[in-house]
């Protein structure tokens, strides 16, 4: 390679760009590196490829494609099939047509023909096709196909749910901490909380989510004969530097010199006379001897401003007040000496807070690294036991089996056997390893072995997965070592055909705006853009497409107005409904009225077989774009308020949906009944469809101060309608102590008509989701007959962890497909949607989600909102593209970045906010024909009373001359009057749920349902002829908030570093109770925690395994849930929590022996091998053993 053919500076710019064109891109002789602008058909590229590689007799097996997900594996696949079907079936014109535009001339076409129309049945026919595969695909075929004597274990098993995973490795770690462990952990808690060390050990910001750089980090280590923490104290410069502030402290004059601060301080000005309060202290303790770090937090206030913390300004001058003081007094001399003196302090406290980080960081890393290392190990042993292997497994496997000499050769050799031919997709989204990965297979090649030809296409500027360790510079470094090593070619794709032309010109203008970093690697882009002459609407928008600003929503301030009468009279605004969130409503029903007015005023350019058309808009040709979730539930019920359906990614998918909800809610209610907000839910929602009237009834009933909670009140309701939904809750509630969660909720679908009362309210439109919904949420459920959910309370436990969980952790909402209609007369036959149904859809969703997406018209909601994302702790790491690992890791807090590390953390800021430029490319270049950009003003300040934020993306497209759109407010007037589809009446909504033909089982069902409407069913449950006790509600709450604190407080084998106890403010707000309540409740869960017979039991930690909340089944499949299970080396103790224990041989007493008698026999079924015993522990401190 001759130094010319790199551009300036070699570690930041790519090879010599060539002029674009299809023949130096599909020409199977060379290796080629494509940068491809959006819009300009990579994947048509991709393939065509593909195609010029098997003409050119490269055979099938000899490919290999690789991409970032299944689905665009799928789809290249798709398309190179259909591409070779359609070639079979082409004639000889057309035919030649396509090979010329895939870079052949004409006579190389001719020439071709036969073998292209005979490419199809060849494929097909042969045995070992094209390898097209995601990377973690190939490396999981890689890692299974190794021999045993590389140390990979076989047959192991690909887990997809990493976070969960991890939870269930590390469940027994906690358990295990060895002293210097747990000192380790109390120096996390000392310098970050409990909250930000979960976060950095177990969370986003953890050495888990970057095993791959640890793992490469830690062998250099070794390698170096280091450990980590040695190498970081290379970083630390001041490190084993004395303390500064004693250097200041000790001089001879230090006394003197504090003194006359004083004095000057004394007789200055207001601003300085301030200053003296924290003055005086350092004084005192100098007199005395004292230590400078006793008071080094007020002296510092001195010379240091507090908020940001910085050196005063004034330390470099004098204040005229003191300076005519000190002339008056004939001490002009000492003016320099003042200034001088709270120079030197100013600098010395600046040092020592870099001298204070670097302490501190060292103590830090120190126990991050010791905790993450032994966390790792354990997770790493577990999932040997378990033959399991996560993504990051598969990477760093094969990685360190390329970096190991004796296992490469292995390696290198089937590879090279194998392949002759590379292709990867979507390049900028590689990470380290995988391009690790594939640099030292292509490395390994020796001078004069005939290499395979590589072909990269990807784009930078989509580079937006940095949190999944995306590396754009890897584009570069890739294109530098193919260059390099493999005669690759450069060139760039820049023409776009998916872009109108006012779009690619705005795109054109803020992309080469004075905002965008300066290396930021962008080239101006042209569109090719095409429409259809025939039919073509006469609007400026059809010759050149459209852009717009929408008028920003103004930030204004909540009022608090004084209420009159009372909330029938009007309903309490919802305290919780925050500016932010009234603005994104308010900007969802805008953005529904420009959707409707579009729909109604504009023509859609589109191809239908091949040909150019214009059609009418609908709304699937509307894809809504967010950068944050936050605020998507208010965009959803504004389109929803319009009646435009949607599809939408809500976090948690298939949990987040509003149906799944009313059933997480109902399941609250049947495990804490007395929880007024689910239950509130519950009745408003189509199970019960409680209206206006009925929720006013029990309103009214509540403000007569003789219940504490709505499940009360409607219990005791004599309204048939209310006490119906009573007799159903109380049923249900009884069978959830019995049944396993998924066939208590197969009852309640049966006996509630679920399915009906949704499938009878919601949209046609909607109809099949909801019921795919409702039949996956039964699905999850079937989850507890594996043992993941043993309880009620805990698979309600669980719903709520994935409802936060990760974004690819959380059930994916019920598949169309799978929602069978044959007992559902209403549902289409076809139970996945139809085209046209899916053309009503408006698309909502992230600009993550959307890559790869096009649409007619694109909405980019909350613009004027988009700060990169700043992280002020987590790991941090330097790891050039060029080096197999990184130079440097450890963990950061924004308070502790000294120099060097400083340096690191602001290079990747600035990768961040290239980032961010990136993502609003990508935004815009979804859009075909219209783009709008949305935004809420901020919060107005002095400086900007405004709102407007100039360096968001709002403010970057006004800066390029945009013009606000003013919606046609007739128009918009007219389609609301009109109405796209109106929502139908449940009576015109009638569909029938289960039919059922044989007369004995309609009239079973029939007395079944009478038989929970009466209250039968309750009445059998607790005993032939006896009423279901309905003990005081007030004890209940009480007992049943005990059990809930002492759960909550008290260690078992799954977490033995149980949280503190709770404050009485804590409780009144996770509880809701009264300070009076969480008062007692405190009182009595200390009295049994400090009770000394009871520590045993509880808190000692002597046991040799312990449970709380523990449920066992017997085999008749009769659950039993006991408050704690105790494992002792000589018994198992089986523990009751009470308020009070009854006399013995009471009816009370007695009624808890035959109970605990139970859990003592199943518990001997299951454990032969040691006697238990049965305990009750009330509220007093008592234990008594039941026999």
């Amino acid at each position: 390679m001759q130094e010319g053919d790199l551009v300036n500076d070699q570690s930041n710019s790519l090879p010599v760009k060539q002029a674009y064109s299809e023949k130096l891109a599909c020409d199977p002789q060379r290796s080629v590196i494509v940068s491809a602008c959006a819009g300009s058909g990579k994947t048509w590229l991709l393939v065509a490829r593909l195609l010029r590689l098997l003409l050119d007799d490269v055979k099938p097996q000899e490919i290999l494609a690789l991409t970032f997900t299944r689905k665009a594996a799928q789809e290249m696949r798709d398309r190179l099939y259909g591409l070779l079907e359609q070639f079979s079936k082409s004639d000889d014109a057309s035919l030649i047509k396509e090979l010329t535009a895939r870079g052949m001339d004409k006579t190389q076409a001719e020439k071709c023909l036969p073998k292209a129309k005979a490419l199809y049945e060849q494929v097909l026919a042969n045995p070992q096709p094209i390898v097209i595969d995601t990377f973690h695909g190939w490396f999981g075929r890689l890692l299974g196909a190794a021999p045993v004597s590389l140390g990979i274990q076989p047959g192991f098993k690909l887990r997809e749910d990493a976070k969960r995973l991890q939870e269930e490795c590390l469940g027994d770690w906690w358990g295990d901490l060895t002293p210097e462990l747990k000192a380790h952990y109390d120096v996390l808690l000392k310098y970050l909380g409990s909250h930000e060390t979960q976060k950095l050990l177990m969370g986003k910001s953890s050495l888990f989510k970057q095993r791959g750089a640890w793992t490469f980090f830690a062998k250099k280590c070794n390698q170096a004969g280091i450990a980590p923490i040695e190498q970081l104290k290379q970083s630390l410069h001041k490190l084993n530097l004395p303390n500064p502030l004693l250097a200041a402290w000790n001089t001879p004059n230090a006394l003197a010199d504090l003194e006359f601060l004083g004095y000057c301080f004394k007789n200055s000005s207001v601003n300085d006379q301030k200053l003296l309060p924290n003055l005086l202290p350092a004084l005192a303790c100098k007199k005395n001897g004292g230590n400078v770090m006793d008071i080094a937090k007020s002296l510092q206030d001195v010379f240091l401003t507090k908020s940001p913390v910085r050196y005063r300004s004034g330390n470099d001058t004098i204040l005229n007040v003191l300076e005519t003081f000190l002339n008056s007094e004939g001490k002009v001399d000492r003016i320099s000496d003042y200034i001088a003196i709270k120079q030197s302090w100013g600098h010395a406290f600046e040092e020592y807070l870099l001298w204070q980080a670097e302490q501190d960081i060292f103590a830090i890393n120190e126990a991050w690294f010791a905790l993450s290392q032994s966390m790792m190990a354990h997770a790493s042993a577990q999932k040997e036991n378990m033959r399991v292997r996560d993504f990051d497994d598969l990477e760093v496997g094969v990685s360190l089996l390329m970096g190991e000499p004796e296992h490469a050769a292995y390696l290198q050799s089937r590879l090279d056997a194998k392949y002759k031919q590379i292709l990867v997709d979507e390049f900028q989204d590689t990470n380290p390893l995988q391009w690790q990965i594939l640099r030292a297979w292509l490395t390994g090649y020796s001078e004069g072995d005939e290499r395979p030809k590589v072909f990269i296409v990807g784009d930078p500027k989509q580079s937006i997965y940095r949190f999944r360790r995306a590396d754009p510079r890897l584009f570069v470094s890739a294109a530098q070592f193919l260059h390099q090593y493999h005669g690759a070619i450069y060139i760039e794709q820049d023409k776009t055909r998916r872009n109108a032309p006012e779009i690619n010109k705005t795109v054109n203008a803020i992309f080469q705006g004075e905002q965008v970093p300066p290396d930021y690697p962008y080239s101006e882009q042209q569109t090719l853009w095409t429409t259809s002459d025939s039919d073509k609407p006469g609007d400026a928008y059809a010759q050149q497409g459209e852009i717009y600003l929408l008028p920003l929503i103004p930030y204004v301030e909540p009022t608090q107005e004084l209420r009159e009468g009372s909330a029938f009279d009007g309903a309490i605004a919802d305290s919780s409904e925050t500016v932010g969130v009234i603005q994104r409503q308010h900007e969802g029903e805008l953005v529904a009225r420009l959707i409707k007015e579009v729909i109604a005023t504009r023509k859609v350019a589109d191809k239908e077989g091949g040909q150019e058309i214009w059609r009418d808009a609908r709304a699937s040709d509307f894809l809504l774009l967010v950068k944050r979730r936050k605020y998507l539930p208010q965009y959803e019920r504004a389109l929803r308020d319009v009646k435009l359906a949607y599809e939408s990614p809500r976090l948690g998918g298939l949990l987040n949906t509003l149906e799944v909800d009313d059933l997480i809610a109902l399941l609250t209610v049947l495990v804490t009944p007395r929880h007024d907000l689910p239950l509130a839910q519950v009745l408003r929602s189509p199970i019960f469809g409680f209206a206006e009237k009925q929720m006013q009834q029990l309103a009214v009933a509540m403000t007569s101060g003789h219940y504490r909670s709505w499940w009360d009140a409607l219990q005791d309701s004599k309204d048939a309608k209310l006490q119906g939904a009573a007799r159903y809750l109380q049923h249900w509630h009884l069978l959830g102590e019995r049944l396993p969660v998924h066939d208590l909720l197969d009852r309640i679908y049966q006996e509630g008509d679920v399915r009906l009362k949704y499938a009878a309210v919601c949209q046609d439109l909607d109809r099949p989701q909801v019921l795919a919904n409702l039949d996956a949420f039964l699905e999850v459920a079937l989850n507890q007959d594996g043992g993941q959910y043993p309880s009620l309370s805990r698979f309600i436990q669980e719903m709520n962890i994935k409802r936060r969980g990760d974004d690819d952790e959380t059930p994916d909402e019920g598949d169309v497909d799978a929602a069978s209609d044959d007992n559902l007369a209403e549902v289409d036959e076809e139970s996945e949607m139809s085209e046209e149904d899916r053309h009503k859809r408006v698309r909502l969703m992230t600009i993550h989600g959307a890559k790869g997406l096009e649409s007619p018209f694109v909405i980019i909601l909350d613009a004027n909102n988009t700060d990169t994302n700043v992280d002020y702790s987590g790991v941090l790491i330097d790891w050039s593209p060029e080096e197999e690992s990184p130079s440097h890791l450890s963990l950061f807090t924004s308070k502790t970045l000294t120099s060097p590390r400083a340096e690191i953390n602001e290079a990747e800021k600035q990768i961040g906010e290239k980032e961010n430029w990136n993502l609003l490319y990508v935004a815009m270049t979804r859009a075909r024909q219209g783009l709008w950009i949305s935004g809420d003003a901020q919060k107005p300040t002095n400086n900007n009373p405004s709102g407007f934020d100039k360096a968001s993306w709002y403010g970057k497209a006004s800066e390029a001359e945009l013009s606000v759109y003013q919606a046609g407010e007739q128009e918009i007037a007219k389609i609301a009057k009109e109405g796209v589809e109106s929502i139908k009446t449940a009576s015109e909504n009638a569909v029938e749920d289960f039919v059922l033909d044989w007369n004995p089982a309609q009239d079973s069902y029939t007395q079944m349902l009478s038989d929970i409407e009466s209250g039968v069913t309750v009445e059998v449950f607790t005993g032939e002829d006896q009423q279901a006790e309905n003990p005081d509600p007030e004890i209940l709450e009480e007992g049943t908030n005990f059990h809930k604190l002492l759960e909550f407080v008290t260690p078992d084998s799954a977490n033995q570093n149980k949280p503190e106890m709770p404050s009485e403010q804590e409780l009144m707000n996770w509880l809701g109770v009264d300070q009076e309540h969480a008062k007692t409740l405190l009182t009595r869960t200390k009295k049994v925690l400090e009770t000394p017979e009871l520590k045993r039991y509880l808190t000692s930690g002597e046991w040799v395994q312990a449970w709380n909340e523990l449920d066992i089944a017997s085999k008749e499949g009769k659950s039993y849930r006991m408050d704690r299970l105790v494992e002792l080396d000589d018994h198992l103790a089986i523990i009751d929590y009470k308020l009070t224990i009854p006399k013995e041989g009471s009816e009370k007493y007695e009624k808890y022996r035959a109970q605990l008698k139970n859990y003592q026999a199943e518990l001997t079924r299951i454990r032969e091998d040691k006697p238990n015993k049965a305990y009750l522990i009330s509220s007093h401190g008592e234990i008594v053993e039941v026999k």
